[in-house]
């Protein structure tokens, strides 16, 4: 798939990223709780950018691979910034 190999350095931020938000929302960091956390903030973010993918798909304008990075992204944030709200 196009979005996993052209844009390497979005995923690497990314995947930082929710090792920090990860890491700071934990109480007692643990590797499995750590790699859960992890797992559920992209388990949220592709099951919410999903409904927009099939949409556009669905009336014959695709999202390129920016606009879908783009709302994965948002979804993504929405999670982490609730996780950091709630500490």
């Amino acid at each position: 798939m196009v979005i996993f190999k052209k844009y390497k350095t979005w995923w690497f931020v990314l995947f930082v990223l929710t090792i920090a938000v990860s890491f700071i929302t934990a109480g007692t960091p643990s590797f499995t709780g750590l790699l859960f956390s992890m797992l559920g903030h992209f388990a949220f973010a592709a099951v919410v950018s999903i409904p927009p993918l099939i949409f556009y798909w669905f009336i014959k304008k695709p999202l390129s691979p920016e606009e879908y990075m783009a709302t994965f992204t948002v979804a993504w944030l929405i999670l982490a910034v609730a996780n950091l709200l709630v500490m």
